[in-house]
């Protein structure tokens, strides 16, 4: 087995010589793509067979003293990643625009290369917890992130070497330094648990990264006069999405507790009248900040320019109503579309069931600020009675469902509901970019069609869901839920004929006016118009 390391790590330093060589050129994707296949393969064989296998019959490696000089290098080596990348955007600013060529280019793939390096030997983590035996690190997040991050890091120094990802490097170096220092405490022992209470937060930092991440990649390849091949730039996009979700889906696992006893969740003892009052309280101040501090506010200024920060908003809303689809999708999966299983009966399934709702409890309190972006906007229009309505309407729902009645009664509504979320923040998004991406929102108008839709399947399963279900929800929250889903329907039904069929109908009346003229024209009788002439 040494033998076999030492081969490996020999062949591999030869292929870095070649690679940070003077008369280094960049590699093709062919070429990009064998060493890729080289470096993950061997990883993937090492960790999830070769060394599963070899650790079967023996005891963990304990690798205390290596574990915390290992920390303490990726400490101290991702500090220098930060410094070096701090200093790179002072000098040329956090949207790169320097386009590197010739020399220039050369000094940043010197800059370039301690980053690509770092991601290979990010690897050894995984190979510290299978010789450890901590099987239960190995997860699928664990795997595909390491494996993302090598691809990624490859195809930016090997193929495609630009600034581009400067403020990546600095931002995930930066998370890589709390995280060693965390990883280094934790490797000293019971007695140094106490400085590491900033543990459940190494979560949160990493997900406001991803978002930071998106919007600077997004704003690079929008503003730079030399961005990137467009599926390299979807893929790094794709894949720091993809990380934001697999992190959200992780830190709810592991820090919104599930305990299995009813009295330690967080709805205990919250009455209806009692979950109605903090309702109307949130309400109140929204509705007072909407419709009156506000406007007043807002009285002599002029309309506040939000495009980076609504962008990022609707961004951060798609990615997260995206997550609680699948979610809601996966346990409809499982359970199917009318659950039988009685969370009020059962302490463990009320407690992943209210660990199920709280993303959707914290996501309508969230659509709050929707209102407030069009009053700092001046969009005085948009707030109208139905975004009002519907708003208030779906916080007085959370608190119910999250604080008063947590049960799997409504995934359905939930799974419907933040499906079109998706669809709507990203027309939302499409349009923050500006006029000339209003040619790919051309589904605006299916928006409300489906909406509709959404509201007539959420009534039908409500419906048979109380009438199947053995343990059926009160009957006055389930007729309050039918009601306001009603009205919503006929709200925004309203709406869409306003909106879309009046305004064809006019359209059509004024296209018949003109068609008459012109005939009228054709018969030799003169239009109004030119009887002057």
């Amino acid at each position: 087995m040494l033998i076999f390391f030492v081969a490996i790590i020999i062949f591999y330093f030869q292929v870095l010589n070649v690679i940070i060589s003077d008369s280094f050129q960049t590699w093709s994707l062919p070429e990009t793509g064998v060493y890729l296949f080289f470096v993950i393969g061997a990883y993937l064989a090492l960790v999830l067979k070769i060394l599963p296998d070899y650790m079967k019959k023996r005891r963990p490696y304990t690798l205390k003293g290596l574990l915390i000089w290992y920390n303490a290098f990726q400490v101290i080596y991702s500090a220098y990643l930060v410094g070096l990348y701090t200093s790179y955007i002072i000098k040329h600013g956090i949207i790169c625009t320097s386009c590197p060529q010739g020399e220039l280019l050369r000094r940043v793939t010197q800059d370039i290369f301690p980053y690509f390096l770092a991601k290979q030997i990010d690897l050894l983590d995984t190979i510290f917890f299978v010789l450890r035996k901590k099987d239960n690190q190995v997860t699928f997040l664990h795997v595909y992130h390491h494996c993302i991050m090598v691809t990624w890091a490859t195809l930016y120094y090997l193929h495609k070497p630009s600034d581009h990802f400067v403020g990546v490097g600095l931002m995930n170096s930066f998370v890589h330094v709390i995280m060693y220092a965390y990883y280094g405490l934790s490797a000293m022992g019971p007695r140094f648990a106490k400085f590491v209470w900033w543990k459940k937060h190494l979560t949160k930092i990493q997900l406001v990264q991803f978002i930071l991440v998106i919007t600077n990649l997004h704003y690079q390849q929008k503003l730079t006069p030399c961005p990137i091949p467009a599926a390299f730039h979807y893929f790094c996009v794709l894949s720091i999405g993809s990380f934001f979700i697999l992190f959200m889906k992780f830190y709810l696992k592991s820090y919104i507790k599930r305990t299995s006893t009813v009295e330690s969740q967080l709805p205990k003892n919250w009455t209806a009248p009692r979950s109605i009052g903090a309702a109307g309280v949130v309400i109140g101040i929204y509705l007072l900040v909407v419709l009156k501090w506000l406007p007043a506010f807002m009285m002599k200024r002029n309309p506040f320019q939000m495009k980076p920060l609504l962008l990022s908003y609707n961004i951060f809303q798609v990615v997260l109503s995206g997550y609680m689809t699948y979610i809601y999708a996966d346990y409809v999966w499982n359970f199917g579309i009318f659950p039988f299983r009685c969370p009020q009966n059962n302490p463990d399934i009320i407690g992943a069931a209210a660990n199920n709702i709280y993303p959707y409890f914290v996501a309508k309190h969230l659509d709050l600020l929707d209102t407030v972006f069009f009053r700092l906007r001046k969009k005085d229009n948009q707030v109208s009675f139905l975004h009002l309505y519907h708003h208030s309407v779906m916080v007085l729902w959370g608190w119910l469902y999250y604080m008063y009645l947590p049960t799997d009664h409504f995934v359905i509504t939930g799974l419907l509901n933040n499906f079109v979320h998706v669809l709507m923040y990203s027309y939302y998004g499409i349009t923050c970019l500006g006029p000339r991406f209003v040619k790919y929102a051309w589904w605006k108008k299916h928006l409300t069609k489906i909406q509709l839709v959404q509201f007539v399947l959420a009534v039908t399963n409500l419906y048979f869901q109380q009438k199947w279900t053995p343990c059926p929800l009160p009957l006055g929250f389930h007729y309050f839920a039918l009601g306001t889903l009603m009205s919503f329907f006929f709200l925004f039904l309203n709406f869409y004929f306003k909106s879309y069929k009046m305004r064809k109908d006019l359209e059509n009346k004024q296209k018949n006016k003109d068609n008459k003229s012109n005939m009228g024209n054709m018969n030799g009788i003169k239009s109004s118009k030119f009887k002057k002439y």
